[in-house]
C-alpha cells in the first residue's frame, strides 16, 4: 500500500492528466470522471478515453551527506485506452498515439509548471527511461476493435526525510 507521499504523488498524476482539455496542445479532451487510480480493463471502461495511474516497483537510495534522506525512485503505471472516432482518430492504433501524446505534453506541462507533488524533483532521472508497452493490435483480437491500449511506465524521482510518512 502506498505511503501517504506516494498517494499524494499518485494524487497528483491523476490532477495532471485531467488536464487534458483539447485545444491547439491536446487531440483529446478527457472527462474527468475517466481518469482514476483504480485500474479497470478496457470492457469496464465506458468512457474513451481512460486513463488509469496506479504505483508499480520502487528503488530507494540513502543519501549519506547531510541529514538523512531517501532518494526514492517510484514507477508510476499509467495505461491508457483510447477509442477510433471520426474526430480524432480513424482507428485503435491513431487513437492510441493521439492519447500518448496527449498524456506526455500533460504530464510535461505539470513538471515544469511545479504542478506535480512537491517532493518529486525529477520525470525519468538520468539513466532511466519513460517506456510505452502497447497491445500492438491484439486488441481487435479480443473483440474490441476500436479501441487502442497502452501502458507507459514513468520513473520519478522523489525525496523523503527518513521518519516522515
Amino acid at each position: 500500500m502506498p505511503t501517504a507521499q506516494r498517494n499524494a504523488i499518485l494524487d497528483s498524476f491523476v490532477t495532471a492528466l485531467r488536464a487534458i482539455a483539447g485545444g491547439t496542445n491536446y487531440f483529446y479532451s478527457v472527462n474527468p470522471a475517466a481518469v482514476s487510480r483504480v485500474l479497470r480493463s478496457v470492457d469496464q471502461a465506458s468512457v474513451f478515453p481512460a486513463l488509469y495511474v496506479t504505483e508499480g516497483t520502487e528503488s530507494r537510495r540513502w543519501q549519506t551527506v547531510g541529514p538523512q534522506l531517501l532518494s526514492n525512485t517510484l514507477e508510476i503505471v499509467i495505461w491508457g485506452y483510447a477509442k477510433a472516432d471520426a474526430a480524432v482518430a480513424p482507428d485503435a492504433s491513431h487513437a492510441k498515439e493521439a492519447l500518448i501524446h496527449d498524456v506526455d505534453v500533460a504530464l510535461a506541462a505539470a513538471f515544469n509548471g511545479g504542478l506535480l507533488d512537491e517532493s518529486v524533483v525529477d520525470l525519468a532521472p538520468s539513466g532511466s527511461a519513460i517506456t510505452i508497452e502497447t497491445d500492438e493490435g491484439l486488441a481487435a483480437m479480443l473483440a474490441v476493435p476500436d479501441i487502442g491500449v497502452f501502458r507507459m511506465r514513468v520513473p520519478v524521482l522523489y525525496r523523503l526525510q527518513w521518519g516522515l510518512a
